[in-house]
């Protein structure tokens, strides 16, 4: 940023005329107008930077501590930058990672992380911690990274561990690429990546553990605890 050094007259010395006094001033306020308008333009574009560098996640309660490695991820002009260095054009969307790793999406439905080309993508979500990317492709098959799954009517992501719980088109639920069981009901705990799910006949599991017949269960987010009512409750 130029700087600019603008000179005041606080006090006239003696024996200048008022006409020479009011000069000075005129002087000093072009010098100011000058300055003024020399700043305009680079503070306009210092905001919009700003503005366009906008954060991976808006709430800061949902990112992992420490998040050293969060880049700074902006679009401009249909050009995505990380950390100031161009990933692609024609973006449209984009999710960070405090791994540095940056999913996005172009205007053709094409998914990127960072700079490889993943496929044609429906849907996708990265892993705050991991990096992991885990997407589903224009035919509605459940990817995670570069390694195919198999075609998911539903699926939820792990955000800090990076894994993915899915229901096949048959009802079967899958951890990754490992099947557990035909399902009714599953979640996933975000920080452990446990999955807990009722079977078709209201038995209760954790990940592969049968706990028994439940009524009701939840699932601690943090732990992967599992707290559930039997069904003679």
């Amino acid at each position: 940023m130029r700087h600019i050094a603008i000179a005041f007259i606080l006090a006239a010395p003696t024996g200048v005329s008022a006409a020479s006094l009011e000069a000075a001033k005129a002087g000093s306020l072009g010098l100011l107008q000058q300055a003024v308008g020399a700043l305009s333009p680079q503070v306009g574009r210092s905001t919009q930077e700003m503005r366009l560098r906008r954060a991976a996640f808006v709430r800061a309660q949902e990112l992992p501590l420490p998040c050293a490695n969060l880049p700074v991820v902006y679009i401009r002009n249909g050009t995505i930058y990380k950390d100031g260095q161009e990933l692609g054009s024609w973006a449209q969307s984009y999710k960070a990672s405090c791994s540095g790793a940056v999913a996005w999406q172009n205007s053709r439905g094409e998914l990127f992380k960072d700079k490889e080309e993943l496929g044609r993508v429906q849907g996708y979500d990265i892993s705050m911690v991991t990096g992991d990317v885990v997407w589903t492709d224009s035919y509605g098959v459940l990817h995670r990274n570069r390694q195919e799954l198999g075609r998911a009517q539903r699926w939820a992501m792990a955000r800090w561990t990076g894994d993915v719980a899915w229901l096949d088109s048959h009802g079967d639920l899958h951890k990754n690429d490992r099947e557990l069981g035909r399902s009714a009901e599953f979640v996933i705990a975000a920080h452990t990546g446990t999955v807990a799910w009722k079977d078709s006949w209201g038995e209760l599991y954790r990940d592969e553990e049968k706990l028994g017949r439940a009524s009701r269960f939840t699932l601690c987010e943090r732990t992967g605890d599992v707290a559930w009512l039997d069904s003679w409750r």
